[in-house]
Order: structure tokens, then sequence, then C-alpha cells
């Protein structure tokens, strides 16, 4: 190539990286504006929430082919500037929108920007590709992958430092007014706060569109047929099974992008990990690919081939996720997090090895291959902003909320309670479902602050949790609870924990949770007090099994009463129960043996505890039993 030759590209690459930072820009801002137009149009269900997310992603979904026929009209470079001129349109709707506080408008400007960025990055992908040799397309798409990466970086610190700037307190005030026209006149100011940014959109997209239409940028001529090995001519998109495979392998990549770039928080959060680490793995994950794709820039193809970075790229994935499974804790995160160097030269290799040969295909093709990646990106983005804003999938409206409030938190306690019976934490997937579970609960918690039952559940939850350190010993021997070092046991969840009770506390209802968490917080007590107190024990018991009509609690209402004191009436409540399901229940038998003994009934007891050991399936609980046994024979 001639040094002017060289020169000429390095424009046309200058040119192709300013647009994707611009359609990433404009992308992560929408991102960042979802919450603060819901607020603005005062939007109240889920479903009209999506409607925004939908406006944008979907009409860049389906005009993905329309804006192929379009390419084949105008030429790319023409092609281009067209779409940044329909963006900037969609861009300018946003002022009358934000006048009138108008959500149609905000949809309808919404749906303009995404037709124009689905022109765009239709043109832009193959563009950077065929411009040059498609050995090095690899390099070249690395480098944009870099200039849209650094826009999704600075756009949501722009708009927060312009936009969302004390959003949070106007929010509150807005709320707690209690005047009409007051909150009218704080949610038009809120709403002004978009348009000079948009208008600085709208003239910079402008602007970007006149400057690339008349510029020297070349305009890149398809073959109007394309030969195969038979010499023969293809007559249709259908007949390049390289494009497929592309296709396929995209599909299949962005999932696994999918996962390291947005599973990585919650699957830290499973193993214990707290908020505070979790929250910055994405960003190491975002940090991990712009890795890759600066090594892309200088290694293809001057010492790697697109190929050769393909294979290894998913060699790499390979080993990787093999490393994930069969590790754990802070190892696993780290490969987790380098999977988004496996990840970083896969869509720049796989995108030019698809669109090789296909001639006037190109656009079409370009097409079939931005579909999907642009979607599992849009999944990724709307599932960050789910998380962001603390909504469900589906979040019903307040009434419905009530209705189905106790079968929720009767299923989170569920999945707690399968969790805790792993006193070890031995058993990944049980131990991930007491986490998940707890998270879960502070979701519901959140969501609705004032159900008392949704906060004490929580409260039990995390009052177990604290506990979890001091159920095995040094030996990994089962601790029962009144024998737990409480030095081991854990003072901020403790402390969370019963906060949480003394914010139910103030509701005149008491319901199974809140007596639940309350019993907990009476076994928590023992840090300070040194002692139990059972008397206080076994009048909560008494008032869960009233409620509940549960033979559980009615088990643990026979012991509290006997550790109370009165082991004979403790015994005879036990007797009382008669419910045969506790026939097939360890600890009940494991209670009967421990009430027989204080009474001195030890034949008995020694009855009952190889029923219990018969039953028991965790052989640190079966050794114990099996040691009260020895005692209680030994007299």
């Amino acid at each position: 190539m001639t040094a002017k030759g060289s020169n000429r590209q390095g424009y046309a690459i200058l040119i192709i990286g300013i647009l994707f930072f611009a359609f990433g820009f404009i992308t992560w801002l929408n991102s960042t504006l979802i919450p603060f137009l819901k607020l603005v149009c005062e939007l109240k269900t889920t479903t009209q929430a999506f409607f925004v997310t939908s406006a944008f992603y979907m009409a860049y979904f389906f005009l993905a082919l329309p804006s192929a026929r379009i390419l084949r009209v105008t030429g790319y470079k023409k092609g281009m500037a067209l779409g940044l001129a329909v963006m900037a349109v969609g861009s300018i709707l946003f002022i009358p929108a934000a006048n009138d506080r108008s959500f149609p408008l905000f949809l309808t400007g919404l749906f303009i920007q995404a037709s124009g960025l689905a022109l765009l990055q239709t043109a832009s992908n193959p563009y950077i590709s065929i411009l040059g040799p498609i050995e090095s397309a690899a390099q070249r798409i690395s480098i944009m992958g870099i200039c849209n990466k650094a826009a999704g970086i600075l756009s949501p610190i722009i708009l927060g430092a312009i936009v969302l700037k004390n959003a949070e307190g106007i929010e509150n005030n807005i709320k707690t007014t209690t005047d009409a026209a007051t909150k009218e006149q704080l949610l038009a100011e809120l709403a002004q706060r978009i348009v000079t940014p948009y208008i600085v959109i709208a003239i910079a997209l402008t602007a970007l569109a006149i400057w690339i239409y008349f510029s020297a940028l070349p305009e890149i001529n398809e073959p109007e047929e394309v030969k195969t090995n038979n010499a023969t001519a293809e007559k249709s998109i259908g007949q390049f099974p390289h494009l497929w495979l592309g296709v396929l392998c995209l599909f299949f990549y962005v999932g696994v992008e999918v996962l390291a770039g947005d599973a990585i928080g919650p699957f830290g959060t499973s193993l214990g990990m707290s908020l505070k680490i979790t929250k910055n793995f994405t960003s190491m994950t975002l940090g991990a690919m712009l890795i890759g794709y600066i090594i892309g820039v200088f290694t293809i193809p001057k010492y790697l081939s697109q190929h050769a970075a393909l294979k290894y790229s998913a060699i790499l994935g390979v080993l990787l996720s093999l490393g994930i499974l069969f590790s754990g804790g802070y190892t696993a995160i780290a490969l987790i997090i380098l999977m988004g160097l496996a990840n970083a030269l896969m869509w720049p290799a796989i995108f030019p090895l698809a669109i090789d040969g296909l001639g006037r295909f190109t656009a079409i093709a370009s097409a079939f291959l931005v579909s999907p990646a642009t979607m599992s990106q849009r999944l990724v983005r709307a599932k960050t902003r789910i998380r962001q804003a603390g909504i469900p999938f589906r979040v019903p409206e307040r009434p419905e909320m009530a209705e189905r409030l106790s079968a929720v938190l009767e299923a989170i306690y569920a999945a707690f309670s399968e969790g805790w019976a792993d006193a070890s934490g031995a058993e990944s997937r049980r131990r991930n479902l007491a986490s998940e579970a707890i998270w879960l609960g502070q979701l519901v918690a959140r969501l609705m602050p004032d159900e008392p039952e949704a906060l004490c559940l929580l409260s039990l939850m995390l009052h177990a949790e604290a506990r979890r350190p001091a159920r095995r010993d040094t030996e990994g021997k089962f601790v029962p609870l009144a024998d737990q070092d409480v030095r081991l046991w854990d003072a901020g969840l403790i402390a969370e924990a019963d906060a949480l009770l003394v914010r139910a506390g103030v509701f005149e209802t008491m319901g199974r949770y809140h007596i639940e968490a309350a019993i907990q917080s009476v076994h928590a007590a023992r840090r300070m007090t040194d002692r139990t107190d059972w008397p206080a024990l076994a009048i909560f018991y008494e008032a869960l099994t009233t409620i509940t009509a549960s033979p559980v609690a009615a088990v643990n209402r026979a012991v509290a009463v006997a550790y109370a004191g009165n082991p004979a009436n403790g015994l005879a409540l036990l007797d009382a129960i008669g419910d045969p399901r506790l026939d097939q229940y360890q600890p009940y038998w494991a209670a009967r043996a421990e009430l027989l003994s204080l009474v001195g009934r030890a034949e008995e007891a020694n009855q009952a505890y190889g029923l219990a050991i018969g039953l028991e399936t965790d052989p640190a609980v079966r050794a114990f039993l099996e040691r009260k046994r020895a005692a209680v024979a030994a007299g």
C-alpha cells in the first residue's frame, strides 16, 4: 500500500471510529435515561417501562434487513450519513417530548433514533471489515470495539453530571409533595434537563452526517457476482454456508459474553461475597475485553491471523470455562473476568470471516450478523437496567403484590431452608440457594418496605445466616445452637437483622415470620447475656404454634418448655402433638430422645436416638447424635 493509500485508510478508520463511538454513546445514554423518563412521564407499570426499551431495540431489530436494502441503493457512505441524519431527527423529537412530558413522543423519538442506528451499524460493520485487506479486518474491528466501549464508559458519567444531578432528591420531593401545581412544576423542571443535551446531540449528529456525506471517505463497490469454487455465480444469500456458521457462532458468542459480563456479580454474591466487592466485577470484565481489543490491534494480522485469533480465543474460552466449573471462590471470579479477554477477539474475527467473499450480498449478510448480536447486547443492557432499578421481570400492581406476598415469602423461605440444611456449606448448590434466598428477601423488602412480614423474613434469614460459621468446629463436627461459640457469629448480620425487626415492630400486626424472627433474635441475645431466655422462647413458640398449627413449631415449643425448667411438661407437650408426619422427621426423634434423657428414661431415649440417627443423612449430625446416645447409655 502506498503512503497516500495508507493515509486514506487511516482517515477512513478515524471516521468509522467516530461513528462507533457515536452509536455506542447514544445506546448507553438511552439506557441510562430510562429511569429518568419513567419519573418525568409518571409511568405506573412495568409494561409501560418496557415500551421505552422496546421502542428502541425492537426497531433496531426489525429494520436491520430493510437497512441492507437501503444500502444497496445509497451505498455505504451515503447510507451512514442518512443513518446519522435520521438519528438527529429522533433526537430533536426529545425537545417537544420534554416540553409536553409526552410519553408517546419520547417513544417516537427513540424509535426513530433506533432506525437510524440500524442503518448506521448495518453499514459500519461491513465497511470497516472490507476497508482494506480482509486479513487485517479483525484488527480494525478491535479498534472500533475500543471506541464503542470507551463511549459506554463515558456516556453515563456525562449524563449523570448534566442530566441526573441531584435527580434522586428531586424524585423524593416529587413523591412527598401534596400540591399538584408544585409537583407539576418539579416534573417540568426535571424534564427540561434533557433539552440541552439532546440539542447538542442533534447538532453533533447533523454535523457528522454532513461531514461524512462530503468527506473523502472512499465508497467501496462490491462486485455484482461472487464466484464459487466451481465458477458459478451464487444467486441467493442462503448459498453461503460460512455466513450461516458465522451467524451461529455470534449467537453462541454473545451468550457467553452475557454470562461473563452480567452473571458475574450474582455469582460472586452466591459465593458469599459482599455487594461492595461484586459491583466492580462487570467493570473488570469490560476492562479485560478492552485489553483483548488492544491485543488485537497490535497482533492481527502481523503476528496472528484472524483464523488463529478465533481458534485461540475459542480454546482459551473453553479452558477458562472448565476452570470456572471445577474451581470456586475468587479463583472462579478471576477466570470469569478473564473470559472478557477471550471474548474480545471473537466478534472481530467472526464478522469478517463470515462476510468474506459475499460481494453484493455483504450488506444483507451484515443485517443477519448484526441482529442476534445486537439483541443479545440489548438483553445485557435491559437486564442491567432492571437490576439497577430493582425491578423484577414482571412487577404486579400493588393490590396483586399484597395478595401474592404470602406465597412468595413461603417460596423464599423454602429455598433458604434447603440451603440452611447444609450445615457445613460444602454443597455449593445448597449454599447458593441460601444466598439467593437472602437476595430475594432483600429485593422483596425493598419493593415492599411497609410489609412487616417481608422485613421479618429477611431478618429471620440473616439471623440464621449469621450463625453459619459456628455450626461446625475446627474438626468439622456438628455444633448445636446451644453450644455454639457466639464469637464466631457474624455481628454485622445480627445487627442488620435486629434493625429489620425493629422496623417491623412499628406495625400493629404480628405474623409468622415476625414471631420466627423474634425467636432468632432471642437466641442472638446470648452474645450479650451469655444465657438463652428459654421462657421467652416457649412463649414465642406457643404463639407460632397457634398461628401456623405447625407440628414443627409444636416440637420446638416442647423443647423450649423443657429447657425452661419443666422437662416433664415439655415431654407431655411433645406426646400430645400426635401428627403422623413427625414419624419421618429426624428433629422430632432427636428432641424426644433429649427430653426422655432429661426425665431419666434412658432406655426409651436410646431407642429414640436410634430412630433419629437412622433418619439423618448428614454424617456430622449423625455422629453428633451417636455421641449423645453413647452418653445416655454410659449414664
